[in-house]
């Protein structure tokens, strides 16, 4: 949420007067997504899982974020993210907590 509420939607407090969308920190929070989602898709290019082929708590973390990277439609520029979020989508706790 930190992502989306001060990258795409930034605090209230942080807004200009009247303005409801910061361009160039949005700018910035997908340049930074961008670079992250490289990082990311080097080390799950391998691998079904971030540790590996067994599915831990940093899967449900970075599952998090993968989910507001999908809402806000910058995962499909990552097809190694996107396959690795399709495959946490299929994991029963994904479909309890995201009713999908």
């Amino acid at each position: 949420m930190m992502f989306f509420d001060n990258t795409m939607r930034p605090l209230e407090a942080m807004r200009p007067a009247g303005a409801l969308h910061d361009a160039k920190l949005a700018e910035r929070g997908r340049s930074d997504f961008a670079i992250r989602a490289g990082i990311l898709s080097k080390v799950l290019s391998d691998r079904d899982y971030l540790l590996g082929s067994e599915f831990s708590g940093a899967d449900i973390i970075i599952g998090h974020c993968c989910f507001m990277a999908s809402f806000m439609g910058l995962i499909g520029n990552c097809p190694i993210l996107e396959a690795y979020y399709g495959r946490l989508q299929k994991r029963p706790g994904h479909q309890r907590a995201y009713g999908s």
